[in-house]
């Protein structure tokens, strides 16, 4: 058990938690990292040997490059965290590279059309809200300004 006085687990599942869980929430098209993460503990709680104290380290430092490189991915491909979480939804395997430009072109677009509709959703929520408020306020039975039930 000399190896576990050097490789402290806890230390490595903290950083590699708190990261998975940054990256789950920028975009949930990640799971298999979620997945891959949970066996590798898994593994390690069955028996705790030498043997598997090593691959569980190796595991671990396979799993956090991968985090490393998720990490990096929005930039290498042109789109910040949003977009390209809305790609991940969008693409498929195998595709060449002139869908997958269209398809990061979609998730652009998409991403605009969601945010200007949202806006538009929280101004009517607003107009709903002062209505209703000034109408309560009024004490009126009905909050039809045209006098239907």
């Amino acid at each position: 058990m000399m190896l576990e006085v050097f490789f402290k687990p806890s230390r490595y599942l903290l950083i590699i938690e708190k990261k998975l869980q940054r990256l789950l929430a920028q975009n949930p098209a990640r799971t298999d990292f979620q997945k891959h993460y949970e066996e590798i503990v898994a593994e390690y709680s069955k028996k705790k040997d030498r043997v598997t104290i090593e691959k569980t380290f190796e595991a671990l430092l396979v799993l956090l490059q991968g985090l490393d490189e998720q990490e990096d991915r929005a930039m290498q491909e042109g789109l910040n965290e949003e977009k390209l979480a809305l790609f991940d939804l969008l693409k498929k395997p195998d595709l060449i590279q002139r869908d997958i430009k269209r398809i990061k072109e979609v998730a652009v677009d998409l991403l605009a059309t969601l945010k200007a509709e949202k806006l538009k959703v929280a101004h009517w929520l607003s107009i709903c809200n002062s209505f209703i408020i000034k109408w309560w306020r009024r004490g009126e039975s009905n909050p039809c300004p045209c006098g239907r039930p």
